[in-house]
C-alpha cells in the first residue's frame, strides 16, 4: 500500500472492506477493495476476482487498475477508479425524498448504458450475480460504470450453471428463491428489477419480511409501470425481464435488440454516450445495429411524483 495513501472507508461486506485511497504519485483518487485472505481457499478466490476483474474492460464497467498483497499475504487489495458521481441507489433515494421522477430520456441513457454492460460480461460467460443500484455507480458526465464483481462466477461452459445463492433479496429472481440451478438470466431479472426502480423509485417487489418477498417474487406481480409518464414499448421491455419462467425470459442481447433499445442506442452512438470501445470477447447487441433511426419520444422535463 507504499503507493497510497488511505483514505476513509467507504463500503464493507462478506468480502472485505472498500476505501477510498489517493495515488501519491498521480494525486488522483481511486477505491481499493481489501479482501482477508487468511487461508489458501480464499487467496485462490480472491485472486479469481482479481484475474476477472482485469479481463472486464468496457466504457460502463468500472475500470480495474491492479492488484497486490499486502498485510504479509494475509490480505488482498485490488484498486479501481473511481466513480465521481456516486451510485444509483443514492440517486434514487434523493429522486423519491424530492419527490420527483426522472426524465425518459436519463431513465433510457442509464438502463441502456447497464444492459450495455450485461452484454459485455455475459458474453465472457460471466455473470455478474449481484447486480442492484448499489452496485451501479455514475462517472464522469453521468456515465454508467458497472461494478462490485465480488461475486461474479465465470461460466467456463455455455451450458454450466451456477447453483450457490447469493444476490440481495429484492433483486432475487424466482429460480433462486425455489433453489432451482440459474443461468446468466439471473441477471436479466435484476436487470428489470433495476430498470422498474429507475422508472417508479420503487422496488419491483416489496415485503416486510424475507418469506414475504420470496412468495411476491415467487408467485405476486409487480404494479405496471405507467404508460403516460415513459414509452409503452419500455413497461414491455421492464415486463419480459420479469418473466417468471427463466427458460421465457429473453437474453440480455435480445433485450438490446428491441426497438425502443435500438433508438436509443443509435442516439447515444451519435452523441458518444456509453460507447463501446474494443475489448476481448465484447458483447454481440451494437454490432447489431440495423435501419434508420425513428424520431419519437419525448424526453420529458422532471416529473413530480
Amino acid at each position: 500500500m507504499e503507493k497510497y495513501e488511505l483514505g476513509k472507508q467507504i463500503g464493507h461486506g462478506n468480502y472485505g472492506t472498500v476505501h477510498l485511497v489517493t495515488h501519491v504519485a498521480e494525486r488522483r483518487p481511486y477505491v481499493v477493495k481489501r479482501i482477508p485472505v487468511h487461508k489458501m481457499k480464499e487467496q485462490s478466490e480472491a485472486l479469481r476476482e482479481a484475474q476477472l476483474l482485469s479481463r472486464l474492460r468496457h466504457p460502463n464497467i468500472i475500470a480495474y487498475k491492479e492488484s497486490f498483497l499486502c498485510d504479509d499475504n494475509k490480505t488482498l487489495c485490488i484498486v479501481t477508479a473511481f466513480a465521481e458521481d456516486g451510485d444509483l441507489f443514492t440517486h434514487i433515494s434523493r429522486a423519491k425524498a424530492a419527490r420527483r421522477y426522472f426524465p425518459e430520456r436519463q431513465v433510457l441513457d442509464w438502463v441502456a448504458q447497464i444492459a450495455l454492460a450485461l452484454d459485455h460480461i455475459h458474453g465472457m460467460r460471466v455473470m455478474h450475480r449481484d447486480l442492484k443500484t448499489q452496485n451501479i455507480f455514475l462517472g464522469r458526465g453521468g456515465v454508467i460504470k458497472l461494478g462490485d464483481f465480488g461475486i461474479s462466477r465465470v461460466l467456463e461452459r455455455t451450458d454450466d450453471f451456477a447453483t450457490t445463492v447469493t444476490g440481495t433479496p429484492y433483486y432475487l429472481s424466482p429460480e433462486v428463491c425455489t433453489n432451482q440451478p440459474y443461468t446468466l438470466k439471473s441477471d436479466v431479472w435484476a436487470f428489470g428489477c433495476v430498470a422498474y426502480e429507475i422508472a417508479t423509485l420503487r422496488h419491483a417487489f416489496a415485503a416486510d419480511s424475507l418469506l414475504s418477498l420470496v412468495y411476491q417474487i415467487v408467485n405476486g406481480t409487480c404494479p405496471p409501470i405507467p404508460k403516460e409518464r415513459y414509452d409503452a414499448r419500455f413497461a414491455r421491455m421492464v415486463a419480459r425481464t420479469l418473466e417468471r419462467d427463466h427458460r421465457r425470459r429473453p437474453d440480455i442481447a435480445t433485450v438490446l435488440q428491441s426497438d425502443l433499445m435500438q433508438e436509443h442506442l443509435r442516439r447515444m452512438q451519435r452523441e458518444g454516450l456509453g460507447r463501446p470501445r474494443t475489448a476481448s470477447r465484447p458483447g454481440t447487441a451494437v454490432r447489431r445495429l440495423v435501419g434508420a433511426p425513428k424520431e419519437g419520444g419525448a424526453d420529458g422535463g422532471v416529473e413530480r411524483a
